[in-house]
């Protein structure tokens, strides 16, 4: 069985088409309606899931991608410590102590910049897709 075709409205960034899922029907014709209702709950159950699923994936994308931007700070900081292990006494305790610091602070920095792109290329989205929400 197969959801009834419906057309998913258009938008600034997409057009208007038809959309319909495969199902499996009712046993008796009886159950059709709930069965359909049934459908319908779960398969916005399963749009949100999917929604959440890929906000997450996609901020960690953010993340990463910022992280791999600054990683050569990381790589400087490294080469210092290594000069800095030259130092007798205590040139290994400033070697982990710089590369470290440089880990944390590169990890934390890229964090929050990674975040604020992803917001911001949520709520560019938003305005695009749902411009009355958007924009009030």
């Amino acid at each position: 069985n197969k959801l009834e075709q419906w057309p998913a409205p258009s938008g600034l960034v997409c057009s208007s088409e038809g959309v319909g899922h495969i199902w499996p029907g009712p046993a008796r014709k009886a159950d059709a309606a709930a069965e359909l209702k049934e459908a319908h709950s779960e398969l916005e159950a399963s749009n949100s899931n999917t929604l959440i699923m890929l906000r997450v994936v996609f901020w960690i994308g953010c993340w990463l991608a910022v992280y791999m931007v600054f990683y050569p700070l990381y790589a400087a900081a490294d080469i210092l410590g290594d000069w800095l292990d030259n130092i007798p006494c205590c040139g290994n305790f400033l070697e982990d102590v710089v590369e470290n610091l440089v880990g944390f602070m590169l990890c934390v920095g890229s964090c929050a910049m990674g975040s604020c792109l992803a917001l911001t290329t949520v709520a560019i989205a938003w305005v695009l897709v749902r411009p009355m929400v958007g924009i009030p």
